[in-house]
């Protein structure tokens, strides 16, 4: 238990180094709605319809496969831009507020988007140690391709030995 906890300490401490001077003080924040569809095809459609004078919300209503935000008229809200996916998160910091643009391809389908506001925020605790853990995880796989691809890298199931099996845990439903 003392080497798991000690690699954890050990992660912590390469992820501040790697982070020193470059974690953000700020989140940038965007006041933002899409509508979401499978084929670009569909997204083209959306755009066509929204420049003929529809409804952003009663489309994405109509239309969106996000059931979420498409319920709610395709609202996104007030979201710090870095919890989207990078295409998403670079659309929405260059969209010009109020316009629409799209389609824009991600892992989820075609996506209309509109920005109606954006601000920066004090980033918060929770977003700093994010900022580190993505800092740690990319320099971390780097590393791991530059030195298996050398051969001075390997990954092992050890940790299978270090795992506890007493005391035995019995769930009971009560």
């Amino acid at each position: 238990m003392r080497e798991y906890f000690r690699y954890l300490a050990l992660q912590d401490v390469i992820a501040e180094t790697l982070d020193e001077g470059s974690t953000e003080e700020t989140t940038l924040y965007a006041d933002s709605r899409h509508i979401l569809v499978e084929t670009e095809e569909a997204a083209n459609d959306v755009l066509q319809a929204l420049q003929a004078g529809e409804s952003f919300a009663e489309l994405a209503k109509a239309v969106s496969t996000d059931t979420g935000s498409g319920a709610n008229g395709g609202e996104l809200g007030w979201t710090a831009v870095s919890n989207y996916v990078t295409e998403f998160a670079d659309a929405v910091k260059d969209a010009p507020i109020g316009e629409i643009v799209g389609p824009v391809e991600t892992e989820f389908g075609f996506h209309i988007i509109q920005v109606r506001a954006r601000e920066q925020r004090d980033a918060t605790e929770a977003e700093i140690e994010r900022a580190r853990r993505i800092a740690f995880d990319t320099w971390l796989e780097a590393y791991r391709e530059e030195n298996q691809t050398a051969g001075n890298f390997e990954t092992t199931d050890a940790w299978l030995s270090n795992v506890p099996t007493s005391p035995v845990f019995v769930y009971r439903e009560r």
